[in-house]
């Protein structure tokens, strides 16, 4: 299934100290920092400001002599010191002797953020609870175990630990954005935006608030609403990237795809390295039927991210529906499909319906049908999209692949 409009280097050398090793940071690298009281240094007007490094982990750009240049997103950077991060591929083991001298929740929920890096969900888990059982009073605990339930796709789960990190503080806004998100992708509108208005009380000028609010907007269909919340973002952020792509998105949605790729078009200029930017832009122009155009974007998407599940389905979705016959390569689009589904362990009902397609393309019907049998039981998708999703299911029963005539 092509995703909704809703759901969306520079080469370093130098070596850095890692105990008795030294490690060679290239671009592209993700780093951790070692604990809490890490500072970042930003520049502005030749001027250095310390910020504390709030992200768990970052991407080096850079290094020069002992500091390392990091992405912080919308194309913005700054410096870390390199004695204070670890490579992403010693971070566990740096992290766990860390715990085994003094075992506390920061060291907990960063050896959690390294685990999920490498896909060990359940490692990931236990120590995000271990977090939780340690330091039960601190809202960031919860937090962080909440949004870890919400990308596993536990919804209900991530929506309890958020409530319990609104009962520590009323006053915390992201803990009512981010029940509002597992709410919204549970389909229960109203409640998702009463989350968010909650937390635009707390901050009216709360930029994560007022895009999620607009994507409730476009999830329901409400476009122009959707527009006006991102037009506000772009008002107190001029340069969020992540803006751009939210406001292109519901302008496709319009089918204003013009609008659409100037705003896609404007986000890549501000981050060159936004993999979802590409991958919209993606749809778009398969929306306008310009494909040679959409797998460009695609193909971007993925040297970008190679695990990006929505750039790898987008191309994959292509190559099995594409109603023009030169476009279509069913075998490469089976071989995509099966990667992103391994990628979300299955749970993204959405790029299982396009491993369905991708095996109608090849003319392995019963395994198109056996997957979009599961396909049709999404509980997280629209009545339209299942309805949509029984007609592929028709199709396959009678040996028919699926072609997307996208009007």
């Amino acid at each position: 299934m092509v995703y909704s409009w809703t759901n969306v280097a520079l080469l370093c050398l130098g070596m850095v100290a890692y105990g008795e090793d030294a490690a060679a940071y290239k671009a592209g690298d993700i780093v951790f920092p070692k604990n809490e009281s890490v500072e970042l240094k930003t520049e502005e007007d030749g001027q250095e400001t310390a910020l504390d490094a709030d992200q768990i982990q970052y991407t080096v750009i850079e290094q020069k002599k002992n500091r390392l240049k990091v992405k912080l997103g919308d194309g913005k950077w700054a410096w870390l010191e390199a004695e204070d991060v670890v490579l992403a591929s010693k971070a566990a083991s740096y992290f766990s002797e860390q715990i085994t001298k003094e075992a506390t929740a920061d060291l907990h929920i960063r050896r959690a953020y390294v685990y999920k890096l490498e896909d060990k969900l359940e490692k990931a888990l236990a120590d995000f609870s271990a977090a939780v059982k340690l330091q039960p009073e601190d809202v960031l605990v919860w937090i962080n175990r909440g949004d870890f339930y919400s990308e596993t796709k536990d919804y209900d789960k991530a929506i309890e630990d958020f409530t319990e990190a609104i009962k520590i503080d009323e006053d915390y806004g992201y803990a009512y954005i981010g029940r509002g998100n597992a709410r919204l992708e549970k389909k229960e509108f109203e409640k998702a935006l009463k989350d968010f208005g909650k937390a635009l009380e707390i901050d009216p000028q709360d930029t994560t608030a007022l895009l999620s609010r607009g994507n409730a907007y476009l999830e329901q269909k409400e476009y122009d609403a959707a527009i006006k919340e991102y037009n506000e973002v772009l008002e107190i952020i001029p340069n969020s990237a992540y803006a751009y792509v939210c406001r292109a998105n519901a302008q496709a949605a319009k089918k204003d795809f013009e609008k659409a790729l100037a705003d896609y078009t404007k986000s890549l200029k501000i981050d060159p390295e936004n993999s979802g930017a590409f991958a919209s832009r993606g749809n778009c122009y398969a929306d306008k039927k310009e494909y040679d155009k959409a797998l460009k974007d695609f193909t971007e998407a993925i040297k970008i991210d190679p695990k990006s599940e929505y750039a790898i389905n987008g191309e994959a979705w292509l190559l099995a529906t594409c109603p023009e016959p030169k476009y279509r390569d069913g075998k490469k689009a089976v071989e995509l499909a099966q990667k992103a589904c391994e990628l979300s362990h299955f749970k993204d009902l959405n790029l299982v319906d396009t491993l369905a397609a991708a095996f109608a393309e090849v003319g392995k019907f019963e395994e198109a049908v056996k997957w979009q049998e599961k396909a049709i039981r999404n509980p997280f998708a629209s009545d339209t999209e299942i309805s949509e999703a029984k007609e592929r299911l028709e199709l396959y029963k009678m040996k028919k692949p699926y072609r997307d005539e996208r009007k």
